[in-house]
C-alpha cells in the first residue's frame, strides 16, 4: 500500500478569490456562526467536498473566516475590516494583515523579502519543504496572486489612490 504524502498546510485559493467569497457569505449570514454546508453553499459550491472544503480552509488561513463551534464557522473582524473598513488605509492595512497571514506565506516573505521570485525557485523550495508535486502548483499560483494584490493594495494606498482588490 503507497503512503500519501501530505504537503504542510497552504491557501488553495488566493486572497482575492477568498474575499469574493467571504463577501458572499457575509452578504446572507452577516457574522453569525453557521454550518460549513451553509457557508460553502453561500459560496457558490453545491455542497461540502473535498474541493469546497479546501475553500474552506483557504479561508480560515487568510483569517477571513474562524472556526466557530463544531462544524460552524463564521466571517471574521478582518473580513469585515476588508470589506467595509472606514477609509483605505484600514482596508490595505487588513488586507495587507490578511495575504501574509497563512504561515506558509509569511514563511515565503521572509525567505524572499525582495518579492516574488521565479516559479523554478518556489518550487525548489516546496520540495525542500516537502510539498507533493500536487499541491506546488495551487501553493504557488495562491501565493503569487496574493503578494500582488497586496503590493498593488500598498501601490494604491503610497499614490492615494482607491484599493480596487477587494
Amino acid at each position: 500500500m503507497a503512503v500519501r504524502v501530505r504537503s504542510p498546510n497552504y491557501p488553495n485559493i488566493s486572497l482575492s478569490d477568498a474575499i469574493e467569497k467571504a463577501e458572499k457569505i457575509f452578504a446572507v449570514d452577516r457574522t453569525y456562526s453557521i454550518d460549513r454546508e451553509v457557508a460553502v453553499g453561500h459560496a457558490g459550491y453545491s455542497s461540502l467536498n473535498g474541493a469546497s472544503a479546501k475553500v474552506l480552509a483557504s479561508m480560515i488561513q487568510y483569517g477571513l473566516l474562524e472556526k466557530a463551534g463544531k462544524n460552524q464557522v463564521r466571517v471574521t473582524r478582518l473580513a469585515v475590516a476588508i470589506m467595509h473598513s472606514e477609509s483605505d488605509a484600514a482596508k490595505s492595512e487588513a488586507i495587507m494583515e490578511a495575504a501574509f497571514r497563512p504561515s506558509l506565506f509569511a514563511e515565503l516573505r521572509n525567505e524572499f523579502p525582495g518579492g516574488v521570485p521565479s516559479e523554478a525557485s518556489l518550487r525548489s523550495y516546496l520540495l525542500r519543504q516537502d510539498y507533493s508535486n500536487a499541491a506546488i502548483g495551487p501553493a504557488i499560483r495562491s501565493y503569487i496572486l496574493t503578494y500582488e494584490m497586496a503590493e498593488q493594495t500598498r501601490a494604491n494606498e503610497s499614490h492615494g489612490v482607491r484599493s480596487v482588490a477587494a
